[in-house]
């Protein structure tokens, strides 16, 4: 499907929105209390997935079905009573301007020489 672009005619907001060819004009987002309108920028297209099999059986086959589409995904997830999971939340680095290593040895030396 191809991505437009619709702009706040208020503040000036510009988004991208994905739609039919034939559904380019409905239902656009409001902004500002008022609906966006298209603008006229560079043809973009959403590329499809690459084809995958997923890690699920289909449960009317019993086999693992080759998706090729997102609509097939979302048929696949619906037809399964499957539901897609969300993207996990990665941990966090721990960051610092610390040397740990140092510090390790610098109390390790001060217990040692408590201990003489």
């Amino acid at each position: 499907m191809p991505i437009y672009e619709v702009k706040c005619g208020i503040c000036g907001d510009i988004q991208d929105i994905v739609r039919k060819v034939a559904e380019r004009e409905s239902h656009l987002p409001e902004c500002c209390g008022r609906k966006m309108h298209n603008i006229i920028s560079a043809t973009r297209i959403n590329v499809d997935i690459t084809p995958y099999r997923p890690v699920a059986v289909d449960k009317k086959t019993g086999e693992r079905p080759l998706i090729t589409s997102r609509h097939q995904h979302r048929e696949f997830l619906k037809r399964n009573d499957y539901v897609e999971m969300p993207d996990l939340p990665r941990k966090r680095e721990v960051r610092g301007d610390f040397d740990v290593k140092k510090e390790l040895i610098d109390a390790t030396k001060q217990v040692l020489g408590k201990l003489k």
